[in-house]
């Protein structure tokens, strides 16, 4: 039942309006219910609601198996559009075992599908913005979820004890994660927090006990009490904040041996007590390129000469990444340069463990051929080849077949 109190409004009877006291109303919004799975959607009458022409999900107990929610229905020719999940919409419906949720919905209620025990997928379009509180928890089977639109806060206890989550997407635009959002989701062994973040609550991933890594962005700064507690194989931990106000007990109960890598200066006075080493972390620079030009229309080996190398992984040139890395001290790294890379001055880009890209400008001037070398061009612009070139490439052109006779 949903009840509206409204102050001042004349009542329309025919609508299923009907008058308390002289200033309050109160209303039976109508039901339809979707004759295929029995999902049941609330929805406004036109000229009594502000959400004129609009429906909810609500409280839908006697469903089961893969539902897909409606985006809109007809009732007497008026067209609704579905916009929102109300609390506790699906709340301990056990048998429901997967969700679509259509795009146009921006809101998913508190307790929304809480305690789905067998639901296993979820779909959320980007039209959502609000998750509630609660909204999946003690979903024990849901395995992936991909939180798109511009949600920016996961809500306290949205996804606490999925314990068969093991892959999270999770939107640039997000700025908290409150407290227990994902605490006991034991198979969640990764995370990607994006830079937009500035808080991470309570015990946020406490209990995650198969996570093996995190990187804290650069704009948290904030780590709640217990926020990484007992997540025993977390053995790596990267800060990339200079100024971070980290709880007592974040990191408490962790992997050992555990590192937290750090960028200069900063201070971590609450956690070295958890981390068997501190590795300062310094950006890659790049002094020289040996030889820095060349023609590689074949794959080409260089060396970068630098500082800070050792955690390098891949190398792009522009917008083509190198056949192969071999690291071989903090100072020196050999690559091979993809073939058939436009001629002229491309950057060199650095991409480390974490996936983190430094950019160095102008890093490497290419002469190259990308297009079929034709013989009967010769004369007429200059080509620059180089000796694996002619082999290849002039070397394999047929001998151009001429007419043996020509009639006038």
């Amino acid at each position: 039942m949903n009840i509206y109190l409204k102050k001042n409004r004349s009542v329309r009877k025919n609508f299923g309006y009907y008058k308390i006291l002289s200033n309050i109303i109160i209303y039976f919004m109508p039901i339809y219910t979707d004759p295929i799975n029995n999902i049941k959607y609330a929805y406004s009458s036109t000229g009594l609601l502000d959400e004129i022409e609009t429906a909810k999900v609500i409280t839908s107990k006697d469903v089961s198996g893969n539902l897909i929610l409606l985006s809109e229905f007809t009732i007497n020719d008026q067209l609704y559009m579905v916009t929102s999940i109300s609390d506790n919409s699906f709340r301990n419906c056990n048998n429901i075992t997967s969700v679509v949720i259509p795009s146009g919905v921006t809101s998913i209620g508190n307790y929304a599908f809480s305690a789905c025990a067998r639901l296993k997928t979820v779909t959320i379009p980007d039209s959502v913005c609000i998750i509630g509180s609660n909204a999946f928890n003690c979903c024990s089977y849901l395995e992936k979820i991909d939180i798109g639109g511009l949600i920016e806060t996961i809500e306290a206890n949205t996804f606490v004890c999925c314990t068969n989550l093991t892959t999270v997407t999770i939107p640039d635009s997000l700025l908290r994660i409150e407290k227990n959002a994902f605490a006991y989701c034991s198979n969640l062994s990764s995370i990607n927090i994006p830079v937009s973040v500035v808080s991470i609550g309570d015990c946020a991933f406490g209990y995650c006990a198969r996570l093996l890594s995190v990187n804290i962005p650069a704009n948290v700064t904030y780590i709640g009490v217990n926020a990484f507690n007992s997540c025993v194989r977390l053995a790596s931990v990267r800060f990339e904040s200079e100024k971070i106000y980290i709880q007592d007990r974040a990191f408490e109960e962790i992997a050992s041996p555990a590192i937290a890598y750090i960028l200069p200066g900063m201070q971590l006075e609450n956690v070295n007590k958890y981390f068997t080493d501190i590795i300062v972390l310094y950006t890659p620079i790049i002094s020289y390129i040996t030889p820095n030009s060349g023609c590689v229309s074949v794959p080409t080996k260089i060396t970068i000469i630098g500082t800070s190398l050792t955690n390098i992984i891949s190398v792009m040139f522009g917008h083509k990444k190198s056949i192969r890395v071999s690291v071989i001290s903090d100072s020196q790294i050999d690559v091979i340069v993809p073939g058939r890379i436009d001629a002229g001055t491309v950057d060199v880009i650095l991409i480390d463990i974490y996936k983190k890209e430094f950019v160095i400008e102008g890093g490497y001037t290419y002469t190259s051929l990308n297009k079929p070398i034709n013989p009967l061009d010769w004369g007429k612009e200059k080509i620059n080849l180089c000796v694996d070139q002619i082999r290849t490439k002039v070397s394999s052109f047929p001998v151009p077949s001429l007419p043996l006779s020509l009639t006038l």
